[in-house]
């Protein structure tokens, strides 16, 4: 589906932050795996557990689950937050177009 060079894929990080315990964490990992394989993008999200108000303001954590592509949030939010997260769609788990855009964006 996802047409690109190689050179896009060296330079494309996509990393997953949480806490334990976040009920949106898991179902926003599996469509983040599940869109990057409908991409074609053979890629593993780095995954970082947050697990104290310092580790969120070293990973600018905007709140759980966050998904970065190469270091920006999908929702262009920053922040130091240990908390859950509710994203402009009112829901948990991120839209699936909002995640879907900003990698595409980034190739």
């Amino acid at each position: 589906m996802c047409k690109n060079s190689g050179d896009s894929l060296t330079n494309l990080r996509i990393t997953f932050m949480y806490f334990e315990g976040c009920p949106h964490a898991e179902d926003t990992l599996s469509l983040l795996k599940d869109i990057l394989k409908e991409l074609e993008l053979n890629i593993e999200p780095e995954i970082i557990e947050i697990r104290s108000q310092r580790d969120a303001e070293i990973h600018a954590f905007p709140g759980s689950p966050t998904i970065k592509v190469n270091g920006r949030d999908i929702e262009g939010k920053d922040g130091a937050f240990l908390g859950c997260r509710v994203y402009k769609s009112g829901t948990g788990v991120p839209p699936k177009d909002l995640i879907v855009n900003a990698i595409l964006n980034s190739l």
